[in-house]
């Protein structure tokens, strides 16, 4: 992939079911990303790699709380971002109802 210095990601800070993130950097051709999600106490929840640009995950079976997305981009070099999961809105009103 090449010399990597500094990439910018549109990466969202909460997120109910689905985690959608883009890479903003067109001189990439190709690219293949390995990333990791933790939770607060750095477990890993799940780990795997996305092709290309943009990608979207299903996290809804994560429960609520704070995660570190860690995506490796090449040579060891690596980017966290925070986000928290947040119940979908029936999941709230379910809660309220029992």
């Amino acid at each position: 992939m090449g010399q990597i210095k500094n990439i910018e990601v549109e990466f969202p800070s909460v997120v109910r079911e689905l985690l959608s993130l883009r890479i903003k950097d067109e001189q990439l051709v190709n690219p293949v990303f390995e990333y990791t999600i933790t939770d607060s106490e750095k477990k890993v929840c799940r780990k795997g790699k996305f092709n290309g640009l943009e990608v979207q995950m299903r996290v809804a079976h994560l429960n609520s709380g704070k995660y570190y997305f860690t995506l490796n981009v090449t040579d060891g070099k690596s980017f966290v971002y925070a986000f928290e999961k947040k119940p979908r809105a029936g999941d709230i009103l379910e809660f309220m109802a029992s």
